[in-house]
């Protein structure tokens, strides 16, 4: 069995599609590191984001298309709170298989979910998603407000 490597190389995909409310060519350039043959994938699919032309809606049939994992959302419900309180820390990975972690405190984490922190001081949280492609990282800060703030 042998394996495929992609060297760093630019690949040019044109997806073409026949339906009358989708373009009719979607280009898009990809840059591709050396990488083993069991890089995550992302079929596109009506609810893919970043993806155009679904098979549902055009009848044809599109190729797999790897991706960097995408960071759609991370957020807080609070933040500033006062000395005791939680925040509720959101966040929302477009690629399932990606390693994620928030730092400091809360360590390995889902693609998406919540939790709730008690920080004691004004605290920078860093999510971290990671698959084979590369790594990607949002911050949010919590202000914890003293009784001098």
């Amino acid at each position: 069995m042998s394996r495929l490597l992609f060297p760093v190389a630019l690949l040019l995909l044109t997806l073409g599609c026949d339906s009358p409310t989708s373009p009719t060519t979607v280009t898009t350039i990809v840059t591709l590191p050396q990488a083993p043959a069991t890089t995550p994938v992302v079929t596109p699919s009506p609810t893919t984001p970043g993806t155009t032309c679904p098979t549902a809606t055009c009848g044809g049939t599109n190729p797999q298309i790897p991706r960097m994992p995408e960071i759609l959302s991370f957020g807080a419900d609070n933040f500033r709170i006062h000395k005791g309180a939680s925040a509720l820390l959101r966040w929302e990975i477009g690629d399932p298989s990606a390693n994620v972690r928030i730092d400091p405190g809360v360590g390995s984490v889902g693609a998406t979910g919540f939790v709730l922190v008690f920080p004691t001081q004004t605290t920078t949280y860093t999510l971290t998603a990671r698959n084979s492609l590369g790594t990607v990282q949002r911050t949010i800060t919590v202000i914890v407000l003293t009784d001098e703030t």
